[in-house]
């Protein structure tokens, strides 16, 4: 902009004389005003090009290259404004390139607190496109401050974040700012008046999101609504057009519309009657799915997904192991056939015996099971009376040629013959509800088109659905010829074989005829294949091989338990199977949807779950595909995926990395792994030097107080999700970094590396110290008795914490450390007994239950167990998602179910209770968090667990008085041998040799030992 311009901002945007004029913030002619800001892998550059009336030097033209993959630019400049309540900030713009998350961001002057519009996977129009942004469309995005709507703003900022990467332009033109007068309720009822074209009187200028139009019997079928933003009505504007209208009410979002008068222009013959017209406000015609939210609110309950009622909606993972596409199933049965894939949804219509009538979700008993309890097959079954429906589906095929199947198997329950229909309707739903919305948005999915041919359906061109047998009926609807449930409520479809829709919103049903006798059961199955190429298999072939391919895959090790111990077995194999689901290829990924992402921070945790439980194998893919994006630098990306690495700087990473090869090496003594390794080790060490130098300078080294806290530990940074508001120095980072740099030189010596293990082992002690000191200059600082998760705030974060006792290792510094989980335990208490309020938490949690195995608390360890298995959703589907609610039915974010990190988090501490190795003694822990009660019956088996000194197997169980351990020994012995651990006291003897009661420690080798 003209540089004389910059002092005028503030003045002209406060000045009561000019308030509701806009402003020119920059006409582009001078760039001098803009910065820009790239993420590593990112080039990025500024440059004055041509406006929009051509003449030159009159935009800003950003030229970006996402190099990596991923990352961000952004373009930023000053722009101190007092905020007002309400504003319009307006720009033109254009672009070329792929399609990439576009980002206006109001910055506080301190800038730590964002608001922000985020268009994901925006598509910039090729030509010059005015582009505005009211105050509500921005929504807060992230900083200490919170969702405080901001007063004043310091910077705004545009970016471009890599959805698809590649490269492209973005030009930008004639930036206005314009303070508006708070929005005010209408003058008055809009008037209806007319009889086609129809007007309606807004009573003022107005802001509305579409129209709700009730017809009275005539209809108009096709008509465009026209605005005019004249008192007078003489400028008349379409705004939208309706094409197949089937009378009733039409829904007709407008987005973002604004005008003092609206029409409605029939454009076909006949007469047609509009009983009475309502204005969408603007937040309803924001989104489809908004939109749905009023429909469902009006019509029977059940018609629409459970979300659309604002009801929590839960789900689960169909995959194969290893692929990348996987579908869900909801726990109200609707199928989802890919990643934010349209849904089939059944409904079951009863003509007989009694009057004719729709069954949905909302009209049964719903239940839920795995097959064989732990399988990744799951069922939802209905009830109602006198009919059962059973929805079970799978995912058959190696990766690359998966199919989802399904079946839906019907069964007469009740004493009179059934005559009825299965209609499997498909709709523009995800399973996803709309409150999903971080990275992608749940809700609605396109639907665009939608046929019968060739006795399959078609949608959008792509994707097909095949029922066996064929279908007795099939129609198909847009958007503005009424959703499939308006049909299926008048026991029919739709007379159409084809549905084109401009709303993408189409809607079909396939209809099955059922004729069943008291007792009997008729099947109707589908299959949906999610690749170009798949194999072709009756369901009951696919059924069994899925079946058959799953058993020997959570077959490599065996745990058997009484039935004291509840699901707990039957979890530990399931989240097996989803964490294997969920993985794309060698990317382990903790989600299917919202987190489809590799972290090395997730993965390290999740791959070693799965190493100690027979995957090893997936565990070593991970870590050579991994290894291949770390940066010149040594540095560890935090994150990647199908775009590349992520460059944001997250310090855990590096010592996450290196305490995965670790761990590896040693249950697997893969020397060709180790050496193959070796140099993105000794890389990722010199980095972690670096980023510690940055903290070992006089600054920091003699600085006061709070700056000595940090000396020596790695930066801050946001690593940890609760500091993602503002990087802090979060002993997270630190606790991994140690653990990082413990097996980098365990590594080094295993090597025959003997220099760099001694450097590395003085590195790993020095950081050691650093980290003590650190923790007792905080505590000291802030007063507390308990290590905080940061050294700037003392705050209370145990679930964090615990990462040092596991992976890291460590039990210290005292009483620190203890004081942390005696802190925790209390108000874990206090979460059951009602004395400590909650809404949420995070099974994260199941951690725990491992460090308070090492603590030596076997008690408390179970009833942790005990609460959180209690709060899986569904219970009988063996998973969490990332977050758990209270309150079931709480519509807010819950993050991927299953989460498997989550998953892995409790894998890891479920092994722990049977198995562990105690590093800081060099001992192998056997049975130290089994409870008493899990020794009567067979007792406990345990078969072929991996340890870092081979697989273990044992049996636990009582005989007469005396509880009897038979172990089968490990092949390398451990250097402090084998710690017997027992929930029981007495004399014992180890193959008939007295020994001293309390832990029993033996060499390694196999032993039968008995306790009186």
């Amino acid at each position: 902009m003209h540089r004389f311009l910059a002092p005028l901002i503030l003045i002209l945007l406060t000045s009561p004389l000019i308030r509701a004029q806009p402003v020119t913030i920059d006409d582009f002619h001078d760039l001098q005003a803009w910065a820009v800001i790239a993420s590593d892998g990112v080039a990025a550059t500024i440059s004055p090009d041509a406006g929009p009336t051509g003449s030159p030097g009159g935009a800003l033209r950003l030229d970006y290259d996402f190099r990596s993959g991923a990352g961000f630019c952004v373009v930023r400049r000053a722009m101190p404004i007092e905020l007002p309540i309400n504003y319009r900030l307006c720009f033109r713009a254009k672009g070329a390139g792929p399609a990439n998350n576009f980002e206006c961001k109001l910055v506080d002057p301190s800038g730590d607190n964002v608001w922000w519009v985020n268009r994901r996977a925006y598509e910039f129009p090729a030509d010059w496109t005015k582009i505005t942004y009211r105050a509500r469309h921005f929504s807060f995005a992230w900083g200490p401050r919170g969702p405080i709507p901001l007063d004043k703003v310091g910077f705004l900022e545009f970016a471009i974040a890599a959805s698809s990467g590649g490269k492209g332009s973005v030009w930008l033109d004639s930036l206005t700012f314009e303070p508006l007068p708070p929005t005010a309720p209408p003058a008055g009822e809009p008037a209806l008046s007319g009889d086609g074209p129809f007007t309606i009187d807004l009573k003022g200028s107005r802001e509305f999101g579409g129209l709700i139009l009730d017809w009275d019997g005539a209809f108009a079928a096709d008509y465009d609504i026209r605005a005019s933003s004249a008192a007078s009505g003489d400028d008349w504007e379409t705004i939208r057009s309706v094409r197949g209208g089937n009378g009733g009410r039409d829904d007709v979002r407008i987005p973002d519309g604004e005008a003092r008068r609206l029409q409605v222009l029939p454009t076909g013959p006949g007469p047609a009657r509009l009983r009475s017209v309502r204005i969408m406000d603007p937040a309803t015609g924001a989104t489809a799915s908004a939109m749905y939210e009023t429909i469902a609110a009006e019509s029977p309950r059940g018609r629409f997904p459970r979300y659309c009622s604002k009801e929590q909606s839960y789900w689960t993972v169909i995959g194969a192991m290893g692929d990348a596409k996987e579908g869900l199933l909801s726990a109200d049965g609707a199928l989802e056939v890919d990643f934010q894939g349209f849904t089939v949804e059944p409904f079951l219509i009863v003509d007989a015996p009694g009057p004719a009538r729709l069954i949905t979700w909302a009209d049964t008993t719903i239940s839920h099971s795995l097959d064989g309890g732990d399988l990744p097959i799951p069922t939802v079954t209905w009830a109602a009376d006198g009919i059962k429906l059973e929805i079970t589906a799978l995912a058959d095929g190696p990766a690359g040629e998966s199919v989802l199947a399904a079946r839906y198997r019907i069964t007469n329950t009740g004493p009179a013959t059934i005559k009825a229909r299965l209609a499997l309707a498909v709709r523009p739903f995800q399973v996803l509800p709309p409150w999903q919305d971080l990275r992608i948005s749940g809700g609605t999915s396109p639907i665009r088109t939608i046929a019968y041919e060739r006795g399959s359906v078609l949608i959008n061109s792509a994707k097909r659905i095949t029922p066996s047998p064929a279908p007795s009926g099939f129609g198909a609807a847009p958007f503005a010829g009424g959703d499939i449930t308006e049909y299926l409520a008048q026991w029919r479809v739709p007379p159409a074989m084809l549905a084109e829709d401009p709303d993408a919103l189409a809607s079909a049903a396939m209809l099955f005829d059922l004729d069943l006798q008291p007792g009997r059961a008729s099947s109707i199955d589908i299959e949906i294949p999610l690749h170009k190429q798949s194999s072709p298999a009756t369901f009951d072939e696919r059924l069994a091989h899925v079946r058959e391919a799953w058993t020997r895959e959570l077959g490599h090790i065996g745990l058997s338990l009484p039935a004291s111990a509840g699901r707990l077995p039957l979890t530990f194999r399931t989240a097996q199977a989803h964490i294997l689901i969920n993985a794309d290829g060698p990317a382990i990924q903790p989600g299917s949807r919202t987190y489809e992402r590799s972290w090395i921070r997730d993965g390290s945790l999740t791959g070693s779950a799965l190493l100690f439980t027979g995957h090893g194998e997936q565990f070593r893919a991970f870590l050579d595909w991994y290894a291949g994006y770390q940066y010149e630098s040594g540095k560890i990306p935090c994150v990647v995926d199908t775009r590349g690495p992520d460059p944001v700087p997250e310090h855990d990473s590096t010592g996450q990395y290196l305490y995965a090869v670790d761990i590896y090496h040693r249950a697997s003594a893969d020397e060709a792994f180790a050496r193959r390794h070796f140099e993105h080790v000794r890389r990722g060490v010199e980095y972690i030097k670096w980023l510690r130098a940055l903290r070992m300078t006089d600054e920091y080294r003699a600085g006061p107080a709070e700056k000595r806290a940090m000396y020596g530990l790695v930066p801050e940074s946001i690593s940890h999700e609760g500091y993602s508001a503002k990087p802090m120095h979060s002993y997270w980072d630190d606790f991994f970094t140690l653990r990082g740099l413990q097996g980098a030189a365990r590594l080094a010596q295993s090597l025959g590396e003997t220099e760099l293990a001694k450097e590395w082992g003085a590195l790993r002690d020095d950081f050691e110290k650093c980290l003590d000191d650190s923790i007792a200059a905080a505590t000291k600082l802030k007063g507390i008795d308990y290590i905080p998760g940061c050294v700037e705030l003392g705050d209370f974060d145990a679930p964090s914490t615990a990462i040092a006792v596991y992976p890291c290792g460590r039990l210290g510094p005292e009483p620190y450390l203890t004081n942390t989980f005696e802190r925790w335990y209390t108000f874990f208490k206090g979460r059951i007994d009602g004395t400590v309020p909650y809404k949420e938490y995070s099974p994260y949690e199941t951690r725990l239950m491992g460090t308070f195995v090492r603590l030596g608390w076997r008690d408390r360890a179970q009833e942790l167990l005990a609460f959180y298995l209690n709060d899986q959703r569904p219970r009988e589907w063996n998973q969490w998602g990332e977050i758990v609610w209270r309150d079931p039915a709480t519509p807010r974010f819950i993050g991927d179910m299953p989460h498997t990190w989550v998953a892995s988090d409790f894998v890891s501490a479920v092994r722990s209770m049977f198995v562990y190795e105690r590093d800081r003694d060099g001992t192998l822990v056997i049975g130290a968090g089994i409870p008493k009660a899990w020794l009567e019956g067979e007792g406990v088996k345990v078969e072929r667990f991996p340890t870092a000194y081979g697989p273990v197997s044992f049996r636990l169980f009582r005989d007469g008085p005396e509880t009897i351990l038979e172990f089968s020994g490990v092949e390398r012995h451990p250097p402090g041998g084998v710690v017997i651990d027992l929930p029981v006291t007495g004399r014992a003897r180890v193959d008939g040799a007295q020994r001293p009661a309390g832990p029993v420690i033996i060499p390694g080798g196999p032993a039968r030992m008995e306790i009186e």
